[in-house]
């Protein structure tokens, strides 16, 4: 699948196997999906394709149960062994397609029903079981340690000044990979120690309402960004807008970011996602006193589960500040010692 101008352009291999009115409702429901994200839209068109690929039926009218559930019960023993998650989100992927078909039918007055099942009714094999070991160590695969993240700045330094920058944002604001490479320069404060992001396609799972998100960051790594942004302006001069700079005038991506950090071969495996995961860890507990949970939620941009906080209390950079100072991490201050003073 392309995306040419907002316009989506299928694959030759599917356009041949489906007819007309089933390429026209499932371009319709994919430029739905694309307006939220083009990764978003990407996911869902890969599960549709896998199963359309399996049943090779052109009319979207001729699909039944019979041929969703034969599609679900080779995907479910499938030599790859997918997990369970794996194979319930391919299920409900297919599934918003078909409840998306459905509308469009049933307001033309044409009989159609959703012929996937709904996960909770059909029998996946369960992942196994994992022993105490295992699962220890993949809890432990979840975050990094803090002499990992000695080891990642210190090598990352050493081998590319704008990827260093980008791993220090993630390591001490706690953002998403995709975040952190579309940051435009003029959105960084370095003087008030924060930054907007988020407001890009793509940048957050979500980015319907179009509104940036706010990281703090010590002074210690505010010193650091304002060195960065005079070489940026040497390198790249005043009119390039983006802070981490790719091809064709748009923003590095978080797919060379992990490429990057792979290409380093560390002894431990090294993701975008895990330094957010690891600040989150830490800062649940400062000094042996529990961090409020909406306070963890707000300095992390994640959705906050007080009703209260979410729509009465007020929460401004200067609060944010505060509460980013205060409840930073003991290991993220020894973390700041090996920084370039």
């Amino acid at each position: 699948m392309e995306i040419q101008q907002h316009t989506i352009v299928l694959d030759e291999s599917l356009t041949q196997i489906i007819n007309e009115e089933f390429r026209n409702i499932l371009i319709s429901f994919l430029e739905k999906r694309n307006r939220t994200g083009s990764r978003t839209a990407q996911t869902y068109y890969s599960a549709i394709k896998r199963f359309l690929e399996f049943t090779k039926i052109s009319s979207i009218r001729d699909i039944t149960y019979d041929h969703t559930t034969k599609y679900f019960t080779w995907l479910d023993r499938h030599p790859n062994n997918f997990k369970l998650s794996y194979k319930s989100n391919q299920m409900k992927y297919c599934r918003s397609f078909f409840d998306y078909a459905e509308h469009i039918f049933q307001s033309k007055r044409i009989p159609f029903y959703n012929p996937v099942p709904k996960v909770k009714y059909f029998n996946f094999t369960p992942d196994e079981t994992l022993s105490i070991n295992e699962m220890e160590e993949k809890q432990q695969d979840q975050f990094y340690t803090k002499e990992q993240l000695k080891i990642i700045l210190e090598k990352i330094s050493k081998a590319d000044y704008e990827r260093y920058v980008q791993v220090l944002l993630l390591t001490f604001c706690g953002m998403r990979g995709s975040e952190v490479v579309s940051i435009r320069k003029d959105n960084v404060k370095v003087y008030e120690r924060y930054l907007l992001t988020g407001m890009e396609k793509n940048a957050r799972k979500s980015s319907k309402n179009g509104n940036g998100i706010v990281f703090c960051f010590p002074k210690e790594v505010a010193i650091i960004l304002g060195e960065y942004l005079l070489y940026h302006e040497n390198k790249y001069g005043e009119s390039e807008k983006w802070l981490f700079p790719g091809n064709k005038g748009e923003h590095t991506s978080i797919r060379n970011l992990q490429k990057f950090l792979t290409s380093l071969n560390f002894e431990f495996s090294v993701r975008t996602h895990k330094f957010r995961k690891t600040l989150s860890t830490w800062r649940q507990e400062i000094q042996g006193v529990k961090t409020p949970t909406y306070v963890m939620e707000t300095l992390s941009n994640h959705a906050i589960s007080s009703i209260e906080h979410k729509h009465y209390a007020q929460y401004g950079i200067e609060q944010r500040l505060r509460d980013y100072d205060t409840y930073f991490p003991t290991e993220l201050k020894e973390l700041l010692q090996i920084l370039p003073s």
